[in-house]
C-alpha cells in the first residue's frame, strides 16, 4: 500500500478516501450491519435473559446522552467482544512464550498438572484448578507483565449527583 504525504499526517487520518480508509469504513460498516441484525431478531423474541438482552432494554429504556440507540448497541457489543476475546488470547500467548523461555518453570507447572490429574482423562474442575499453585503463579506473573487491557474508555451516558 503506498501512502500519501497527506495520509501521514494525524489530521486526515480517519477522513481521506485512502484504500485504507475506504476498507475500513466498509468493515466498519458490515459489522453494524451483522450486529443490528442480530440486535433486530432478539427484539422479536424477549424469551433470552443474557448480556445482549440486557444491552437491548438498557438502549430502550434509559437516556442515551449524544448517542442513539444502535450506536450505543454497537458500541457494548464491540466492548463486550474485545474484553472477553482479546485479553485472554493475548494472555495465553504471553504465557506460552514465557513459559518457552523458561524451561525450568515449564517443567514445573506441567509436573504439577500431571500431579493433580493422577493420569486419569477428565475436564477440568474448580478443584482441580485450586491444587495447581505454580500454574496459578505463572497466570498471575503473565497477566501482572503483559495485561491485557492497558486503556479502555467509557463514557457515562447520565451522571447523578447524591
Amino acid at each position: 500500500m503506498r501512502l500519501t504525504y497527506f495520509s501521514q499526517l494525524p489530521f486526515f487520518c480517519n477522513i481521506l478516501p485512502i484504500e485504507r480508509n475506504r476498507k475500513s469504513w466498509g468493515l466498519a460498516k458490515e459489522n453494524h450491519g451483522i450486529i443490528m441484525d442480530i440486535a433486530k431478531e432478539r427484539t422479536r423474541s424477549t424469551s433470552h435473559q443474557d448480556l445482549l438482552q440486557a444491552i437491548l432494554e438498557g438502549s430502550m429504556n434509559g437516556e442515551l446522552g449524544t448517542l442513539t440507540e444502535g450506536e450505543l448497541i454497537i458500541d457494548n457489543c464491540k466492548n463486550m467482544f474485545l474484553g472477553g476475546y482479546l485479553p485472554p488470547a493475548l494472555a495465553a500467548i504471553w504465557g506460552l512464550m514465557l513459559l518457552a523461555s523458561h524451561p525450568e518453570w515449564q517443567d514445573r507447572a506441567h509436573s504439577k498438572v500431571l500431579e493433580v490429574y493422577e493420569g486419569q482423562i477428565q475436564l477440568l474442575d474448580f478443584n482441580m484448578l485450586s491444587k495447581m499453585k505454580v500454574l496459578k503463579m505463572v497466570i498471575q506473573e503473565v497477566l501482572r507483565l503483559y495485561p491485557g487491557v492497558t486503556l479502555a474508555t467509557r463514557e457515562a451516558a447520565r451522571c447523578e449527583a447524591r
